[in-house]
């Protein structure tokens, strides 16, 4: 059955709840600012006491009939659910808001306006609209649920434009709280990762406390019993001040070594380093809990998190004909501690489950012996980009999807995927981004037809250039891959990966001939050189532009310094006049570091 949305006979209304909250009405303006974009009408947006007439409505949210129609339909729901839902005429979009997140009336929205009428939230800067007169819609009932709840990507997109990021359905912590309800509570304030010098500043307690700081690690100490009752009186404060968060972090600064006092090696030989550590946090999350049951016993969904990363990598487990059995019973994390799972040293050329992958041949056990201790509590943080080169290729566009689906079957329900998050137009951030949002929503959505309409929407005219150029260099490193070894790392700098040998001088010619093209057929077409159609082709154009860069020397050892010095100015320029500052992860201006690097041959040095 079909459902006649709006001619110049035929009346639509929107209505709200009589007292609306600013998701509903973020919600409502977004169906009217698209409706009337596609019909060329004028939609009234009413409360619903006013709803009344020979028309039919689109009722937003919580609204009165809803609740008299849908009740059992809406009291099932959970975080981030929805349903849109038909009947006598009348469309019902609903969520059920929780403590967690307000935005599933948006999504409902934003999915109601895509699958019935075509719109599309490419970019922040590009959407598709179109233009109908008459709308005929299925009137089929639907029921959405995301596969992870909290779906971070970390993005320039995704923290400067918080009404992109929402009608992307991210979760990312760095948004602010946008009419769209972007951000939610789920962790306390401060930071949510590598916080044990947060949480035990060195400045304020080394003095008195120097055999808590082992400073050749960066590490705090893991075995001193003193510094457990600090910290456990540290993080009851952080309670106590984030009363509607879930999750509190315990986590290991960003370094790769564990601390190396007498104590915590002569621990890491019974325990293992994981296995001491996690020693340590539980007996932080052990205070904790009894601490809650007496003091806030209705909290009772407070849980701390703690990474398995770098050293803390591997689970304590040893295995067993049957599968897997604990160290000792003192390493089984508590069961209010949820692992920080991390993909920090795995390859993402190949899959995380390829065991013909040198990278890659442990990750299997290793989630699994971690899914043996804690179960469901997991939260994973997986990586889209290479962090000291963002500009370099990282195309792992193929094993996204299937390392989604590898996490979401282990169980856990939050996620944050890392991208070049301090720098704007790289490493085809726009295209990563769309995809990741879909597939962190979706894991088993077509990641080849959502790159391929990504890219014919962005980049218009170039977009056969585009996809050949992505062609012909995934089929170079396939075969790089199956003959020469390559792997993609998000720190290691194996030389797999950015050898000359790999991509000889003819090869980066014959990327560059694909460009050439691409910018004759702009300027046939009449592209002014300042358009965002230019800069869009002329960003993905640096990427190869950059091969040139790190092996310069290699690649022209007879030209001068001074030449050298021309063609990294050159290069610079693009890279600013494209918007793009940062070459690696850093906050600031880093392109002069960039220019002293390339032109001293050191941009491989880490």
């Amino acid at each position: 059955m079909q459902l006649k949305i709006f001619d110049k006979k035929y009346f639509f209304r929107i209505s709200l709840p009589e007292k609306s909250t600013k998701e509903e009405e973020y919600a409502a303006g977004l169906l009217k600012e698209y409706l009337d974009k596609i019909t060329g009408g004028d939609i009234r947006i009413e409360n619903e006491t006013c709803s009344k007439g020979n028309f039919s409505v689109i009722y937003v949210g919580n609204t009165d009939k809803t609740a008299n129609k849908f009740s059992y339909d809406r009291e099932n729901l959970k975080t981030d659910e929805f349903h849109i839902k038909f009947s006598d005429g009348d469309i019902y979009l609903f969520d059920k808001s929780d403590v967690f997140s307000r935005a599933g009336i948006i999504y409902a929205a934003c999915e109601f306006l895509e699958r019935f009428f075509g719109v599309r939230f490419y970019c922040y800067d590009e959407e598709f609209v179109p233009n109908k007169s008459t709308v005929l819609i299925d009137t089929e009932d639907i029921y959405e649920k995301p596969d992870f709840i909290m779906r971070q990507h970390l993005a320039q997109a995704t923290r400067k434009y918080p009404d992109y990021t929402v009608k992307m359905r991210i979760k990312d912590c760095f948004c602010p709280d946008t009419p769209g309800g972007a951000l939610y509570p789920l962790w306390a304030e401060g930071k949510m990762w590598h916080n044990l010098y947060e949480l035990i500043p060195p400045e304020k307690y080394k003095e008195k406390h120097p055999e808590w700081f082992d400073d050749k690690s960066g590490q705090l100490c893991f075995t001193d019993e003193s510094l457990t009752e600090e910290i456990t009186e540290v993080m009851k404060r952080k309670i106590e001040d984030n009363p509607e968060s879930r999750f509190f972090a315990l986590s290991q600064n960003d370094t790769d070594k564990p601390c190396q006092c007498p104590n915590c090696l002569k621990s890491y030989e019974k325990y293992t380093v994981t296995g001491t550590l996690i020693r340590f946090v539980n007996r932080v999350a052990k205070n904790i809990k009894e601490w809650l049951e007496k003091v806030h016993p209705e909290r009772k969904d407070v849980f701390i998190t703690t990474f398995a990363y770098y050293f803390s990598i591997e689970p304590p487990v040893r295995k067993t004909e049957n599968g897997f059995t604990a160290l000792d019973p003192s390493v089984v994390p508590e069961d209010n501690v949820y692992i920080f799972f991390t993909t920090i040293d795995n390859c993402f050329y190949h899959n995380h489950d390829d065991s013909g992958c040198e990278w890659n041949r442990n990750f299997t056990e290793r989630i699994n012996g971690w899914k043996y201790l804690v179960n469901n509590r997991f939260i994973y943080w997986t990586y889209s980009s290479n962090f000291v080169h963002y500009l370099y290729p990282f195309f792992n566009f193929h094993t996204m999807a299937h390392n989604l689906r590898l996490l979401k079957e282990a169980g856990g329900r939050y996620i944050l995927d890392q991208a070049s998050c301090e720098s704007e137009f790289v490493n085809f951030s726009e295209l990563r981004t769309y995809v990741s949002a879909k597939l962190l929503w979706n894991v088993n959505a077509d990641e080849k037809t959502l790159i391929s309409d990504f890219i014919d929407a962005y980049y218009k005219i170039t977009a056969p250039y585009v996809k050949e150029y992505m062609e012909i260099f995934k089929k170079r490193l396939d075969y790089l891959a199956e003959h020469c070894g390559y792997h993609l790392r998000v720190f290691a700098l194996p030389e797999s990966m950015f050898d000359y040998k790999n991509f000889p001088i003819e090869f980066i010619e014959n990327l560059e001939e694909i460009f050439k093209r691409g910018f004759r057929k702009l300027d046939c077409a009449g592209e002014p050189r300042d358009g965002k159609i230019y800069f869009r082709f002329r960003r993905v154009y640096l990427y190869v532009k950059y091969l040139y860069i790190i092996n310069y020397d290699k690649y022209f050892p007879d030209r001068e310094r001074t030449e050298k010095e021309k063609f990294i100015d050159e290069y610079i320029g693009e890279c600013k006049a494209c918007g793009i500052f940062r070459y690696k992860e850093y906050f600031k201006d880093n392109m002069e570091e960039f220019r002293r690097k390339a032109i001293d041959g050191e941009l491989l040095k880490y």
